[in-house]
């Protein structure tokens, strides 16, 4: 090994900081679902999201309150309101279902002839939310947002998918036809109606990398860190340095779909100006990508970012707001507002503690996807 680019890697193959089983133990209360009319065990917390009232969101991930929509395995899809608008609509069953992006949501439950969740008196008193959470990092305050979450929903294959929301106390019945008047439908009995469509991104095809100086977890400080994820391709990498007219490559690294990999390396007081480091990647269906990191980018000051693909959050953790918005604006993806939870070590005071998609922790999201920053206390 050269002795200008000494590695440090404590791990390959790992989560952010706040690692995600610690978040998951936070929202043990959260009950699964795998059919459609089972009741739920509801956790009193309040959303990420601050919705208004009548309005709905839908985080989805293998396990609340990851942030990771994909098809082709079962998913946990967590349902977000803000409070009802009506005192009708306080007492209501909240009916979900699953359809393609370009399809349309049945008029209720019943008629859409598809699988939905069900979650009983969805606006009960112990849906509002309250406690600190993933979900909930600014400990609810008097409450208004409301969620629940069931697992067993599958994703259709495509970039994006459509959530179907309704409210009501019962999913009604479908319509059906007559032979010899194809035109007459028999009437629908009085149940729920469809409040909100909105869209899931899909994952599968997504893939993201960045390199980068930043301060945070494990880089900075003359040194740089990389760090890759595929939403639903395992994919291989490899690690090339160029010191002082020096090549050396590493075998491959094998990472598997989900997972997020990272490779922090630590530069010498005194590297020659022609060193680099490039990493090259191979997911299958995506081809191949390349990124080279230049050993006056690991030096400079502000942190310079490279980046491929769509937009990889896990670079966030640990790093100051500063130094977030830039990294975000040159991974691609937008600011959707900012939280703060309590303050916890070792991270610092006033830093990320993690990014948020619809509500989850996200570590990918498509380029252009509205990111919300969870600080790790007030700085």
């Amino acid at each position: 090994m050269p002795r200008h680019l000494l590695p440090v890697r404590p791990a390959r193959l790992r989560p952010p900081v706040l690692t995600l089983a610690l978040l998951l133990a936070l929202l043990a209360g959260v009950g699964a679902l795998t059919a459609a009319a089972h009741p739920l065990r509801r956790p009193p917390e309040r959303a990420l999201l601050s919705l208004s009232p009548g309005h709905f969101s839908v985080s989805v991930g293998p396990a609340a309150p990851e942030w990771l929509p994909v098809s082709g395995r079962p998913e946990t899809l967590t349902l977000i309101a803000g409070r009802p608008r009506s005192r009708g609509a306080a007492g209501a069953n909240a009916y979900v279902g699953v359809i393609s992006a370009g399809g349309h949501c049945g008029a209720t439950p019943a008629a859409s002839h598809r699988p939905f969740l069900t979650f009983g008196a969805f606006f009960s008193a112990a849906d509002s939310a309250r406690q600190v959470t993933p979900f909930t990092p600014d400990g609810g305050g008097a409450g208004g947002t409301f969620l629940a979450s069931g697992s067993g929903v599958r994703l259709p294959a495509g970039p994006a998918a459509r959530a179907c929301i309704w409210l009501g106390s019962s999913p009604g019945t479908a319509p059906a036809s007559t032979h010899r008047h194809r035109h007459h439908r028999s009437p629908v009995r009085a149940g729920a109606r469809l409040v909100a469509s909105p869209l899931i991104p899909v994952l599968n095809g997504v893939f993201a990398a960045s390199v980068s100086n930043l301060t945070g977890a494990g880089a900075g400080h003359g040194g740089l860190m990389m760090t890759a994820i595929s939403g639903g391709h395992r994919f291989t990498y490899t690690t090339t340095r160029l010191a002082c007219g020096s090549t050396s490559t590493e075998p491959p690294t094998a990472v598997p779909a989900g997972t997020p990999a990272s490779e922090t390396i630590s530069l010498s007081p005194s590297p020659c100006t022609s060193d680099a480091t490039t990493f090259r990647f191979s997911v299958p269906g995506l081809g191949a990508r390349t990124l080279t990191y230049p050993v006056t980018d690991a030096l400079a000051n502000p942190p310079v970012s490279v980046v491929t693909g769509g937009c990889e959050l896990d670079p966030l953790t640990g790093v100051t707001v500063s130094a977030a918005l830039a990294y975000l604006a040159a991974d691609g993806c937008r600011l959707s507002g900012l939280q703060v939870s309590p303050f916890q070590r070792p991270l610092g005071r006033g830093t990320v503690a993690w990014a948020a998609v619809d509500g989850g922790v996200a570590e990918l999201a498509p380029s252009g996807t509205a990111v919300t920053l969870v600080l790790n206390g007030r700085p």
